[in-house]
């Protein structure tokens, strides 16, 4: 296996260990853009954010931040949060309607935490195609 030369190989790496570790019974997929800014209701004031999830159809896109996630580390845990969202949108269930973060999302981002840090998940994760 050919070895991650940057934060976008890595991330596609560690996305297909996510994959495979936790199935997401859907179509995921990782696109990075320039920046993200997500403009809260009702003040109308702007952030920046590191990603940001949605739906396409049946499937699910995870956007990364270019201008914020500079670094693997960075990447990767963007990643993983957004990817505890992409598995806990059930087919039918309607994100935006209540808490993004209910006590079942940090049961699953501290479950996959722990076995990236803890459990050798980011060496795991050098063992999966990144193209």
């Amino acid at each position: 296996m050919r070895k991650a030369r940057n934060r976008i190989e890595r991330s596609r790496q560690v996305l297909n260990w996510l994959i495979s570790e936790w199935p997401p019974g859907r179509r995921v997929d990782l696109e990075w853009v320039g920046e993200i800014v997500d403009v809260e209701e009702p003040s109308g004031k702007h952030s920046q954010c590191y990603g940001q999830t949605y739906r396409d159809g049946r499937g699910i896109i995870i956007q990364l931040s270019l201008k914020k996630c500079h670094s693997w580390e960075g990447a990767a845990d963007t990643l993983i949060h957004e990817y505890v969202h992409a598995v806990q949108w059930g087919p039918a269930s309607l994100e935006g309607s209540g808490d993004d973060h209910p006590v079942s999302f940090y049961a699953l981002k501290g479950e996959i935490e722990n076995r990236w840090f803890h459990d050798h998940g980011w060496e795991q994760a050098n063992e999966y195609p990144f193209d």
